[in-house]
C-alpha cells in the first residue's frame, strides 16, 4: 500500500515539474525575450528578473489549475521557485554550450593537426 502511495506521489510531483518547465518556457517566450529586446545590451535588469520569476510562479500556478491541480497543495510555493530557477540555470547552460562551447570544439575537431 505504501509503495501505491509513493508512486502517486512520485507522479503528481512528475506532473508539476511539467507544468512548472512549461511555465518556465512561457514566460521565456511572453516576457523575457520581449524585455530582453528593449534594452541595448539584450539583459533584465535584477528587477526584471524578480519580475519574470513571480512571471513564471503563477504562469505555473494557472496552468496547473486548468488541469485541475492546485500546484501549491502538490509541491508548495517554494518546490516551484526553485524549479523555475533549476529550469533557468539548466537552460543558460545549454545556450552557453550551444553557443560557445560548441563552437570551439567543432573548430578544434576540424582544425589541421600539427
Amino acid at each position: 500500500m505504501q509503495s501505491v502511495i509513493v508512486n502517486i506521489r512520485n507522479e503528481r510531483v512528475k506532473q508539476a515539474c511539467g507544468f512548472v518547465f512549461s511555465a518556465t518556457m512561457t514566460t521565456y517566450q511572453e516576457f523575457v525575450r520581449v524585455t530582453k529586446a528593449r534594452h541595448a545590451d539584450g539583459k533584465l535588469t535584477t528587477a526584471e528578473k524578480d519580475e519574470a520569476l513571480q512571471y513564471a510562479y503563477r504562469k505555473a500556478i494557472e496552468i496547473a489549475r486548468t488541469k485541475g491541480i492546485d500546484l501549491l497543495k502538490v509541491v508548495g510555493k517554494d518546490f516551484i521557485l526553485a524549479k523555475v530557477q533549476e529550469y533557468v540555470g539548466s537552460s543558460k547552460a545549454n545556450a552557453l554550450t550551444k553557443s560557445v562551447i560548441r563552437p570551439l570544439f567543432d573548430s578544434a575537431q576540424s582544425a589541421p593537426s600539427v
